[in-house]
């Protein structure tokens, strides 16, 4: 589904904070020590004081203190602030950081939720420094598309070889990859939460933070990481770590 079907409806940005604020009301803050992707990052952490998570709400993958933040949702900005973190309110389109201050970015699951994923990308290659290190998940397939996406206020799904492109027209290179996400292991159950979710949103949000996330948590596996990026149909979401290229030097 593209992202002007989607527009139709409202703005994404609408969509996504209204959705957000209403996920976050009243939820738990989990610390990124909680997730499979901790390992991957702790080593990253300890070498990169100046980091970055954008759009994290409640579930940030990095540490709260000492990560700056830029999160959609007033609601998740406030409880990231008051947990210890310097968080503050912002659109991954144009982001409140300065021009090459970070050197490790979090972006999971923010890609595919903007009209303009290239000006995201701009922005996302304009803070972060030349080497410096990029996590980045997206949803892959657009024949994969559900009604969840939409839901969830999904502008896109990607294939794998046209996301390599995208990242490489600004800069950035995909060193390794795994499977991610947390999806549902039942059809039925997944559809009858996505009907719930358009019916009756505020309850189905309740239950999902209450019942469904604490189990899906319990249950991470391990992430795999395979050099370069994955190309498996049976795989509904990639985590990447990438790189930004350093400048080529110049010869007299």
């Amino acid at each position: 589904m593209s992202a002007a079907k989607v527009n139709n409806q409202g703005s994404l940005t609408r969509i996504n904070r209204d959705f957000y604020d209403k996920l976050w009301c009243g939820v738990e803050l989990y610390q990124g020590s909680a997730f499979n992707t901790w390992p991957a990052l702790s080593s990253h952490v300890e070498q990169c004081p100046e980091r970055l998570e954008i759009g994290p709400g409640l579930r940030p993958r990095l540490p709260v203190r000492g990560t700056r933040f830029v999160d959609l949702s007033r609601v998740a900005v406030a409880r990231l602030n008051e947990a210890g973190g310097q968080a503050v309110e912002g659109s991954l389109e144009a982001l409140p950081i300065e021009d090459e201050s970070i050197s490790l970015l979090c972006a999971f699951d923010v890609l595919e939720h903007v009209d303009d994923d290239r000006k995201a990308l701009s922005e996302i290659t304009r803070v972060l420094r030349s080497g410096g290190v990029l996590f980045l998940s997206v949803p892959l397939y657009q024949s994969a598309w559900t009604g969840f996406d939409e839901v969830v206020g999904h502008a896109r799904r990607y294939e794998p070889d046209e996301l390599l492109g995208l990242l490489s027209e600004y800069g950035v290179t995909v060193r390794q990859s795994a499977a991610y996400g947390m999806q549902l292991e039942s059809r039925v159950i997944t559809k009858l939460g996505m009907w719930f979710l358009k019916h009756f949103s505020g309850m189905a949000l309740r239950f999902y933070n209450k019942f469904v996330f604490p189990k899906q948590i319990n249950k991470q596996q391990p992430l795999v990481f395979k050099p370069g990026i994955i190309r498996d149909h049976q795989v509904d979401e990639v985590v990447m770590e990438c790189v930004k290229r350093k400048p080529e030097a110049s010869g007299d």
